[in-house]
């Protein structure tokens, strides 16, 4: 999609009824679950997230401690450790902790549980079918009738993985505490049914997508040592200790750290594809122009975090766009929406 929009321009019509932009204009006019989200956003918002720190935290520890163990094997000094698992590992660890009151054990076990990786095939699968419905109208719903006996695809039934998620939210409901996770915080405004059904999405939407980011953030890190180096001076300038390093601290006085993550994510972005939205019976104008009615229309993420009309030196890992420097500033920062866009925007984005 990155070379298509490159080649095409702006709006490329991908399917006969879907169109897909890379523009900074289409944000507003197509993206300008509202109970469900006002309450969710309440376990998601800033002052809750200080208060489930020392969870996070201690996952962290934990985290570099478990590299440090495999880094430092005396039977292999030359082991090469895959950091892309144990960064999904200690992000699947948090989200279970926070949503079901217990961690997957991924970073204790050194493997990820079962059911991630049930849940990562299976998303896989889903997106490829996805594709070859945009040409075979109608090939999605009746693939998915046969689900069951295309076992590559998920190596559980779909409704085993949806029950695993409700059974923990449940057993989560049972234990009364008053710790501050994802479930303490909205119980006195969601149902159960409710806070069952959703555990799953919370649990998906904030580990996959901030593991993705990350890895790709340690990439160019390491592959750009100036970078790396000036991060470390910086963080290592603002703090005497490891103890005054909290999510309230590292907001104030870590410039280029905030510039490197917003880098990241613009070259990585936590949902690379489309969030496609159908345009009204009577059509709608986009980008100045009009669409008509029942078209699907959405923003592809991967080309307009990486378009040449957009950025200057779009594929270059440049965290000093961010801070002003004058070689970068003709860039269109009104593209850069990692996290969506209007009431349809990721709620975690904090």
């Amino acid at each position: 999609m990155i070379r298509l929009h490159e080649k095409y321009g702006p709006v490329l019509r991908i399917a006969p009824d879907e169109l897909s932009y890379a523009s900074a204009e289409a944000w507003q006019d197509i993206y300008a679950h509202h109970r469900l989200r006002r309450l969710l956003e309440i376990p998601l918002s800033e002052r809750a997230l200080l208060t489930q720190e020392p969870i996070i935290t201690g996952y962290v520890d934990h985290f570099i401690q478990r590299l440090k163990e495999n880094a430092a094997h005396r039977e292999d000094p030359n082991r090469v450790l895959n950091l892309v698992d144990w960064v999904t590992f200690v992000c699947f660890d948090v989200l279970g902790d926070l949503a079901f009151g217990e961690s997957f054990q991924c970073l204790e076990q050194g493997e990820a549980h079962w059911w991630i990786n049930d849940i990562q095939q299976g998303v896989k699968a889903a997106f490829k079918l996805k594709s070859i419905e945009r040409f075979i109208p109608g090939f999605f719903p009746a693939f998915m009738a046969v689900f069951k006996f295309v076992g590559a695809a998920m190596a559980k039934d779909p409704e085993e993985n949806f029950m695993f998620c409700a059974r923990k939210a449940r057993e989560r409901l049972a234990r009364s505490t008053d710790r501050p996770d994802f479930t303490n915080k909205t119980l006195p405004q969601m149902t159960n049914d409710e806070i069952e059904s959703n555990a799953q999405t919370l649990v998906n939407a904030g580990t996959e997508p901030v593991a993705t980011a990350i890895c790709g953030i340690f990439f160019h890190l390491v592959s750009q040592p100036d970078s790396l180096l000036r991060a470390v001076t910086e963080i290592r300038s603002a703090f005497n200790s490891e103890s005054d390093i909290t999510i309230s601290t590292t907001q104030q006085r870590l410039p280029y750290l905030r510039a490197i993550i917003n880098e990241g994510m613009r070259m990585y972005p936590p949902a690379p594809g489309t969030f496609p939205r159908t345009t009204p019976a009577h059509g709608c104008r986009i980008c100045s122009r009009h669409v008509p009615g029942g078209y699907s229309v959405g923003v592809n993420q991967s080309a307009i975090m990486r378009s040449s009309a957009l950025w200057v030196q779009p594929n270059q890992f440049a965290p000093e766009r961010w801070l002003g420097d004058s070689a970068f500033e003709s860039d269109n920062l009104k593209a850069y929406q990692p996290f969506s866009f209007g009431p349809r925007a990721c709620i975690g984005k904090r």
